[in-house]
């Protein structure tokens, strides 16, 4: 989902390559690792009030904190659901640093109404990676408060003027590859959602936190262009960088606030106000600079944009009952329905130098990558190529019938 650090990687094709940062790749070389940290990124440029209202809501990470007061709790909506916010020399604004690292803060906007971006962003029945194909590959909720809340979250909007409500949740995530590392991570999530209202305008305010570290970061690698959403994943823990193919790489912690709200009362529209903060790298040091959490933000974004924005998207009951069809099959049938994807992964490699590799070789060899996923990492798989046949994205191998 985000960036996690440039370092001079063997270049899939369709990857992005970033040359400002060989220094970076010499370092690692010589494994030696600096932590990426300027004195001006400690205080942050946002305004007082709003940092005190960003402060106020990551304290909820403690189960016993209270949601932010409502003089609070408006400095910060005030500032989050502005149209413009600059610093004064004009630059984009961020948070204070933290003990996750440093942050960004990062607004979008959605050409779909709130109700309906909650139907299908918060919908604990949802395969997350059908909203997020560019960066998530699977992800589900645990059972908990969130998926039992009722009536359902986007049916909460209108009703809590006053008094914000607040829900938790419990969110397992796993990735796709980092731009620039070829890793993919694993992590499980806390997550709190107050559902609030603004000057008229509905909001909801979704936090989140790592919980300890990510798994060992693995290699993986898309199959043409990161915007194809086609990854192949090794399960070979390390990295597609030159030299350090082999380093132990992981997201060390993160938190974020996320802000989705109505442009104006009643929109078709939904704003969208982002800050996050990621600790991540290689031997205990943290390689993230503000730059990377913006990139990974906006591959996250473009994904999520081409799904909501399109007016071929399938109705959220439309992909719960494919996911549900999927999960009824044994793991031998969803094999064999995957099988024509896994034969083009394999006729891939004659133009993909990664997939050349020993790594992947074991893995998608004469059409076998289908037998090294797990029933998950299918249905997963299956999920994304049948939202891009709804969407009108050429599919690597066909519907998969």
């Amino acid at each position: 989902m985000i960036a996690i650090f440039r370092i001079s990687p063997v270049r899939p094709r369709g990857v992005r390559f970033c040359a400002g940062f060989a220094l970076l790749a010499c370092l690692f070389s010589l494994t030696l690792a600096v932590p990426v940290c300027f004195a001006n990124e400690a205080a942050g440029t946002l305004p007082p009030e709003v940092q005190k209202g960003v402060d106020a809501l990551l304290a909820m990470q403690n189960p016993k904190a209270p949601v932010p007061d409502a003089a609070t709790l408006r400095g910060f909506l005030d500032y989050a659901m502005s149209p413009l916010n600059l610093s004064a020399d004009g630059k984009d604004p961020y948070p204070a640093k933290r003990k996750e690292g440093v942050g960004i803060f990062w607004r979008a906007k959605l050409a779909a109404p709130l109700s309906l971006c909650l139907q299908y962003l918060y919908n604990p029945k949802l395969p997350s990676e059908a909203v997020y194909p560019a960066s998530i590959r699977r992800a589900y909720w645990e059972p908990g408060p969130f998926t039992s809340l009722a009536p359902p979250l986007w049916e909460q909007l209108g009703k809590h003027k006053d008094t914000p409500m607040l829900v938790r949740g419990v969110e397992f995530e796993e990735i796709t590859p980092d731009t620039f590392s070829g890793s993919y991570y694993s992590y499980t999530m806390d997550r709190a959602v107050l559902v609030t209202e603004y000057e008229g305008q509905q909001a909801i305010v979704s936090l989140t936190w790592q919980r300890g570290k990510s798994n060992t970061g693995k290699k993986a690698t898309p199959v043409g262009k990161y915007e194809d959403w086609d990854f192949v994943y090794s399960g070979v823990p390390g990295t597609l960088a030159s030299g350090i193919g082999w380093a132990e790489t992981y997201m060390y912690a993160s938190c974020s606030i996320l802000v989705l709200y109505e442009d104006a009362p009643g929109s078709n529209s939904t704003g969208y106000s982002m800050f996050k903060w990621l600790d991540a790298g290689w031997a205990s040091m943290n390689m993230v600079k503000q730059s990377h959490i913006k990139d990974g933000a906006e591959r996250s974004f473009a994904g999520l944009k081409s799904f909501m924005g399109s007016p071929r998207r399938p109705s959220p009951r439309e992909i719960e009952t494919y996911a549900a069809s999927l999960r009824a099959l044994d793991l031998p049938a969803l094999q064999q329905r995957f099988a024509p994807y896994s034969a083009k992964v394999s006729e891939a490699a004659a133009t993909n130098k990664v997939l050349q590799s020993d790594d992947f070789q074991k893995v998608i060899k004469d059409g076998g990558y289908g037998k090294s996923l797990t029933k998950e990492e299918i249905i997963a798989a299956m999920v994304v190529n049948f939202i891009k046949g709804k969407l009108g994205k050429p599919q690597l191998a066909g519907p998969l019938q």
